[in-house]
């Protein structure tokens, strides 16, 4: 399998810290756009206030001493220094997401405040993060905020919220120095924080690291492309088997991963992320439509989950982290050969996007004892 973006932007992730001894994944990703135009260090964001910032005091997630110290140097006034976001001319409701590195220096809170976006219900809302214990404090109302671990004491953090494309005409993150969570007072003179690697999406969240350096600059899609054979797929049994983690609770539309005959969008084997928050659904479809069909909930699907789904005629189950969860015993005949294993539905809509660490075709149905181990 090949997995490109449509760029020549390298591919900048800096892979989150999950312990010691854990394999990588694929990250497959929309296309996006970095609207903070000078994104690595906070003296070269947009604007500040009541901050004193020392550019390349400490390493960044990006293994290079190229981050900010931002301490608090006045007891007044406002203190923050100001990111810009991501927002298009026309109508409508926007949704966009802010986001930076931040890292522990000697103060324990930071908020991320949007500001000046006068339609959007979210305007001088804040979210509250514990950069010191690595712990997401007070949201806001109107906001999501996400907090993700990089190691060596940094963590990316985020809020999204909507705007009013109709009545806004300029918005911005602050990133600022608070004495506690969900309070209004800042930091004492002398205390703050690390920062790095800025970004403004108009996402309804943060993608990897996008670089800039004096104009916002776009990444491409992901396009997972030369997967599959007629060889090693079987169009009579089998099992699908991913594992997997979305980018989101929620998304706009469905994310597959399919067997198919490359063609239609029938004669499929599908595992993908519906639009219905937190939910994956399975499904097997024959010539004549439907013929399995089973969603399961769980916790959290931004986390991974090992999913397989079996097909045979008439003796089909789903399983979810080492649980069968469904049986079916439906039968089907595949009208054509199932010869290709898509990142997205046959037809090449529904793209999916999220986090893969394996994903395996057998050409034969596994026992159930096969399954609760390949699954747990």
């Amino acid at each position: 399998i090949e997995v490109t973006d449509d760029t020549n932007l390298p591919r900048i992730d800096y892979s989150p810290y999950t312990g010691a001894g854990t394999c990588g994944h694929w990250l497959l990703e929309p296309q996006s756009v970095n609207y903070s135009t000078n994104s690595a260090q906070p003296s070269t964001w947009h604007s500040s206030s009541g901050v004193t910032i020392t550019a390349n005091a400490t390493t960044s997630p990006d293994g290079t001493t190229n981050s900010s110290l931002v301490v608090v140097n006045s007891s007044s006034g406002s203190i923050y220094t100001r990111v810009r976001l991501a927002f298009s001319s026309g109508s409508g409701t926007q949704t966009v997401t802010g986001s930076c590195f931040l890292k522990y220096y000697n103060n324990q809170w930071v908020r991320l405040k949007s500001t000046f976006f006068t339609g959007s219900p979210a305007q001088g809302e804040s979210s509250f993060f514990d950069i010191q214990n690595g712990v997401l404090g007070t949201v806001g109302a109107n906001q999501t905020a996400k907090m993700e671990n990089y190691g060596n004491g940094w963590y990316r953090c985020s809020i999204t919220f909507d705007i009013d494309k109709d009545t806004d005409t300029s918005g911005y993150m602050q990133v600022e120095p608070m004495s506690g969570d969900n309070t209004n007072t800042y930091a004492s003179i002398g205390q703050g924080f690390y920062a790095f690697g800025s970004q403004g999406e108009e996402l309804a969240y943060m993608t990897s690291y996008i670089p800039t350096s004096g104009a916002t600059v776009p990444r491409n899609q992901d396009i997972a492309t030369n997967s599959g054979s007629s060889n090693l797929i079987s169009s009579t049994e089998g099992v699908l088997y991913c594992d997997i983690a979305a980018l989101l609770q929620g998304e706009d539309t469905n994310r597959c991963i399919t067997l198919s005959d490359g063609v239609g969008n029938l004669n499929t084997v599908e595992i993908f992320y519906q639009t219905t928050t937190n939910t994956i659904k399975y499904r097997i479809k024959d010539g004549n439509g439907v013929n399995f069909n089973h969603t399961e909930t769980v916790a959290d699907r931004t986390q991974f989950h090992k999913c397989a789904i079996k097909y045979k005629s008439g003796d089909n189950s789903m399983w979810l982290d080492g649980v069968k969860v469904d049986t079916d015993t439906s039968t089907f005949s595949f009208t054509t050969t199932l010869s290709k294993l898509n990142f997205a539905q046959a037809s090449g809509s529904q793209k999916f996007f999220g986090k893969v660490k394996s994903v395996t075709v057998f050409k034969e149905a596994l026992t159930d004892a096969e399954l609760t181990c390949l699954t747990t």
